[in-house]
């Protein structure tokens, strides 16, 4: 296929039954059409003279009543065919803004044949490509008469059929979106709520880590309603542990406690935010944390485990 624009393109390829129409019905997708003569005028220039410059020949659904008389296929107007391309009968047939490439008086160009039954002024009607891969097809227009090309509201999302039902509003086109749904307790919308069609659980929720047991020695993590999953390792981090005697001195036992209320390694070591801190302050906070703790439990911790307490405060701050 030649792509004109994003929304003409021409299809190249072969079809059974006589005309025009067989070969859109046969080459153009879903939610495509035979290119009509508005389709062809509306193309900016560069497209036009792409058009023009096409080998071979692809017709559109432009014919006439003769005498190089161009308009819409119809009504027994079929005398003649109009399209893009360089193999024509005649190539200067102009049409409208774009169309300048016409068959006629049974002339078929490589590729291209008349079918059993055809008679002379029904060119439109009798046509039809017999050898693909020759530069033969039809013009395949997006169908803006579709569902497909209207922007729904906010909060809504294109029907699943909208290719293939007319219409240009909402309550033709459109249906709520998951984002608007209220998800039952123990569960989170799904990340693609804003982008699926749905008003249930079912459709639009998935459970939260609120709801999961976690194992034993494991608690459940500060924003498990806000985490979608149920499994220790998403959920859970390691229970605290209990702080230690006031009397104790020994910064490993310190150093556990503390990493208790913190971020396990692996969250700890992607903190990009503790990295982007400024050095300077980052110390001093650290020993701050060091003096609190001595001050209320006359104990003595490592400023790197005080750095650990750091960086889940400003993870669940950032959660939060």
């Amino acid at each position: 296929q030649h792509n004109l624009t994003a929304s003409v393109v021409a299809c190249q390829g072969a079809w059974t039954d006589n005309g025009v129409p067989a070969g859109g019905e046969a080459l153009c997708a879903p939610g495509w059409k035979l290119c009509s003569l508005d389709d062809m005028n509306g193309l900016p220039k560069a497209a036009r003279d792409a058009c023009n410059g096409l080998q071979g020949f692809y017709a559109a659904a432009v014919s006439g009543s003769g005498g190089w008389k161009c308009g819409v296929a119809r009504d027994g107007a079929y005398n003649d065919v109009w399209g893009c391309g360089t193999k024509c009968w005649a190539a200067s047939a102009a049409c409208g803004a774009t169309l300048k490439c016409m068959l006629a008086e049974g002339y078929a160009p490589e590729g291209w044949s008349y079918g059993e039954g055809w008679t002379r002024g029904t060119e439109y009607m009798g046509v039809k490509v017999t050898e693909p891969g020759t530069g033969a097809g039809v013009m395949c227009c997006a169908d803006r008469s579709l569902c497909s090309f209207h922007t729904c509201a906010q909060g809504m999302v294109l029907r699943s059929h909208a290719s293939s039902v007319e219409g240009k509003d909402d309550g033709t086109c459109c249906e709520v979106a998951c984002s608007s749904h209220v998800c039952a307790t123990g569960m989170i919308l799904r990340p693609n709520a804003g982008s699926v069609s749905g008003q249930s659980d079912e459709s639009c929720c998935e459970a939260a880590c609120s709801s999961h047991l976690c194992s034993e020695g494991m608690t459940i993590r500060l924003n498990a309603s806000s985490i979608p999953g149920q499994d220790d390792e998403t959920c859970c981090k390691q229970a605290a542990v209990d702080p230690p005697s006031k009397k104790a001195v020994d910064p490993d036992l310190v150093g556990e406690w503390l990493r208790s209320h913190s971020l396990p390694d692996q969250e700890y070591n992607s903190t990009t935010s503790m990295r982007a801190m400024d050095g300077l302050w980052l110390l001093e906070s650290g020993t701050l944390v060091t003096q609190v703790v001595r001050h209320v439990f006359g104990i003595r911790a490592r400023v790197g485990d005080a750095f650990r307490v750091l960086a889940s405060l400003l993870r669940h701050s950032s959660d939060s």
